[in-house]
């Protein structure tokens, strides 16, 4: 029944020069095309051996000057970015006290701020003409801003001060324009060769789609993930070789252990102790987004070289 189906249903690719016809296996036009038209691409013989094909990303667009910068900068902005949202409430728990859901609620400031400035960021390119160029150095200044006043919470500080929202709400506002800005100003970085001529099944009108465009968007999109597994790998390494290091003298092996493998046993330990550690604690988070400080400075560099010289911004 499979075979049945797919050979009903199934769909052939066929490239006609800069053109791409898709036609019904079933249909008599594929029968009748020149041999011109049955050269077929590596995602078409993946079509034709598996039953599905995926986009690949061109080799030219890799190369082109604006889109290997917007890559980069998505690139360094998954550093802070993931490494805020998934350590700080870590910190909240283990050097504040606070209850997850107590930590979560505290990330709020960040986590509004994130899509706030997103909007904000397409109004202020359509409305108010601020180009991507500006945009992106804003998001650049406002996030290594807000990183690096974070990193001077202070590790003698066991609760959650007034101020540190503000240093989430910077941070926010500079990782949401980032992120959309990225988005929005892909299609004005790709080349126009890119965009191709395609005709549906059973459509006699062919239709322009900038295919490109989707591919270089999921590629930022990527990127800046593989930005934030690095970042977080890195500061766990940091936070681990900081607690071994720093509090091998004060526990013994077994609470040293325990300790991490949860931080809910700093509940447990002495209060006599418990001071100790979330120092400790606090003082390798604080590390950790002081080496997120050069990569949100990275952001401001690669948004800075996006700058074109004849029209000036992009």
């Amino acid at each position: 029944m499979q075979s049945i189906l797919y050979g009903l249903f199934a769909e052939k690719y066929i490239r006609v020069g800069n053109h791409v016809e898709v036609a019904a296996r079933h249909s008599p036009e594929t029968h009748v095309l020149p041999a011109e038209m049955e050269q077929t691409s590596t995602a078409e013989k993946q079509l034709e051996q598996t039953g599905t094909a995926e986009k690949q990303i061109h080799i030219h667009l890799t190369g082109w000057r604006l889109h290997v910068l917007t890559m980069a900068n998505a690139f360094f902005t998954g550093f802070p970015f993931y490494v805020s949202i998934i350590n700080l409430p870590q910190r909240f728990q283990a050097v504040d006290g606070t209850s997850p859901t107590g930590a979560g609620l505290r990330l709020l400031a960040l986590l509004l701020c994130t899509p706030l400035a997103s909007c904000l960021s397409g109004v202020m390119n359509k409305k108010l003409g601020i180009s991507h160029t500006n945009l992106l150095i804003l998001a650049g200044v406002l996030q290594t801003i807000g990183v690096a006043l974070m990193s001077t919470v202070p590790p003698s500080q066991h609760a959650v001060r007034p101020t540190e929202y503000v240093f989430e709400a910077l941070m926010g506002l500079g990782f949401g324009f980032s992120l959309s800005t990225l988005l929005l100003m892909t299609p004005h970085v790709v080349k126009s060769k890119d965009i191709g001529e395609y005709r549906f099944p059973r459509s006699p009108r062919y239709q322009v789609i900038d295919f490109s465009a989707a591919v270089a968007n999921g590629a930022i999109t990527q990127i800046r993930v593989l930005g934030g597994i690095i970042g977080l790998s890195t500061c766990s390494t940091v936070l681990i070789s900081r607690i071994k290091s720093g509090l091998a003298t004060t526990l013994s092996s077994g609470q040293l252990t325990n300790l991490l493998q949860s931080t809910q046993t700093i509940k447990a330990l002495p209060p006599h102790l418990q001071d100790s550690v979330k120092s400790m604690y606090a003082s390798a988070y604080a590390e950790q987004m002081r080496i997120m400080i050069g990569l949100s400075a990275a952001v401001v560099v690669a948004s800075l070289m996006t700058w074109e010289k004849k029209t000036g911004t992009v």
